[in-house]
């Protein structure tokens, strides 16, 4: 059990023992043996970390009186690493954005770091991918110039929404994931798009992909009755 008091000038004390409680009779050991402590100090000859604690109400109590964060949790002076900060790391690592960065270099294009850690390459001057933008890790490119993504937003969240995808992947295994789910979309529905798992995941809509594929665009114009 954890007994604590409230000494030298409004510190806290904790001491480990077994069913203790601190009082007038163990004044003297706390003034010989204690340590003042803050959120993650140690007391006495036993020294025992608050961690070892950390749902036990005397943590609740220290923060109160001290002021200190709990064991184990940022002070509010600390920013909250986001999301997209861990997916930025995981995708350098696992190789895919250094990929994206080489193919943007091979491209000749112009290169400008874009929301949540993304790098927007613009000018891309290979024929090969034929889609307007795509992404790799965390490098979306496109043929077209500088200015080009600023008008249209819903499609940069779209290629964000793919970043992570290279994320669930584990990097470069994406790409062959994507081809083989492009090929089974154009199979099934006559189009890369509407039946491929990534692109529905990523939002067809917001990709400025057609919610019915191809097949069945062309099956609902021959059904539909002449002017």
């Amino acid at each position: 059990m954890l007994c604590v008091s409230r000494v030298l000038k409004g510190n806290l004390l904790i001491f480990p023992g077994a069913g203790l409680r601190l009082g007038t009779e163990l004044a003297p050991l706390a003034t010989a043996h204690a340590a003042v402590v803050g959120c993650r100090g140690f007391v006495g000859p036993f020294p025992l970390p608050l961690s070892m604690s950390k749902t036990h109400p005397t943590e609740r109590r220290l923060t109160m009186r001290t002021g200190d964060p709990p064991c184990g949790q940022p002070s509010r002076e600390n920013a909250c690493v986001q999301g997209w900060q861990v997916k930025r790391v995981v995708n350098f690592v696992n190789l895919s954005t250094l990929l994206g960065l080489g193919v943007a270099r091979l491209g000749k294009t112009a290169r400008t770091p874009g929301p949540k850690g993304l790098h927007l390459a613009t000018g891309y001057r290979i024929g090969f991918p034929l889609a307007s933008a795509f992404t790799i890790g965390n490098v979306v490119i496109t043929k077209h110039e500088s200015g080009w993504f600023d008008e249209r937003t819903r499609l940069v969240v779209h290629e964000e929404r793919h970043s992570w995808q290279y994320v669930a992947c584990l990097g470069l295994p994406m790409i062959p994931l994507y081809l083989l789910a492009a090929g089974y979309s154009y199979l099934r529905g006559g189009d890369p798009a509407t039946h491929n798992i990534f692109e529905t995941r990523a939002g067809l809509a917001d990709g400025g992909y057609p919610l019915i594929s191809k097949r069945e665009r062309e099956r609902l114009e021959r059904d539909a009755p002449a002017a």
